[in-house]
């Protein structure tokens, strides 16, 4: 980025490569307010800019905007040590998705012979990540203890089941909400309960009250709303919405 005084809106979306939009966006939730002229024109600063660099690597690093905004407004935040941090972090990360790509290119190798170096399909991947996840989303509790006490003796056959059912129901969903069915109607409500029952049988009890915490993860956190609005935007809310119509139908 180039290094100047001060930036007006146009010129710093162009250098960062956002939108202008964007930008305003972050001044109204006050994540990024630049100064403001007497003509009400915005001006931000070089700090400012590189208050920027730092929202859109933490993005790229899956952080929410309100988790961001409280990182960068504590006042013991450290900009330097934060940026090797960081450097270090997508270092081991580069270093990952290079060995993915490596046990990719084993698993297209190996696709006409149908079998082959097993280990090799599974270089880069780290399962202690998503076991982490699940602590943080459920802590020790009996949905955690049933999960682990399930999962832990599936073999391939058992996930490779498992995802293409997850894949066939998600399609019939994205079918749903794409033909503007109301998430309340009888088809959505029984997509609904299709994924609470799939749940129930592969990972842990999922009551109604259950399914909708989870219908509300699904909005809350980025990361899920990001994988179900990927195949239609608005898949979340969809299926949240269809979530508590179809715990309703059922009390």
């Amino acid at each position: 980025m180039e290094k100047r005084d001060t930036y007006s809106v146009k010129q710093l979306a162009t250098l960062s490569g956002v939108t202008v939009r964007t930008l305003h966006h972050y001044d109204a939730i006050r994540l990024l307010s630049p100064h403001r002229l007497l003509n009400g024109y915005r001006l931000y600063t070089y700090k400012d800019a590189l208050r920027l660099q730092q929202i859109l690597v933490n993005r790229e690093m899956g952080m929410s905007l309100d988790a961001i905004k409280q990182r960068l407004d504590d006042p013991d935040f450290d900009y330097s040590k934060t940026l090797v941090k960081q450097r270090t972090i997508l270092s081991e990360k580069i270093g990952s998705y290079t060995q993915m790509i490596t046990s990719i290119d084993a698993a297209l190798s190996q696709l006409d012979k149908q079998k082959g170096d097993t280990m090799s399909l599974y270089a880069g991947f780290n399962p202690e990540q998503y076991e982490a996840e699940v602590k943080e989303k459920w802590g020790e509790g009996e949905a955690y203890a049933q999960s682990q006490s399930r999962t832990k003796n599936y073999t391939n056959e058992d996930w490779q089941l498992i995802k293409q059912k997850e894949e066939a129901w998600l399609e019939q969903l994205k079918k749903c909400f794409l033909e503007n069915e109301l998430p309340q109607s009888l088809r959505a409500c029984a997509l609904a309960e299709e994924h609470r029952l799939h749940i129930d049988k592969w990972f842990y009890p999922c009551s109604g009250d259950m399914h909708q915490q989870l219908g509300d993860m699904y909005v809350s956190d980025d990361r899920f709303k990001e994988y179900y609005d990927k195949k239609a935007k608005g898949l979340a809310a969809f299926l949240q919405k269809a979530i508590y119509a179809n715990s309703k139908k059922s009390m």
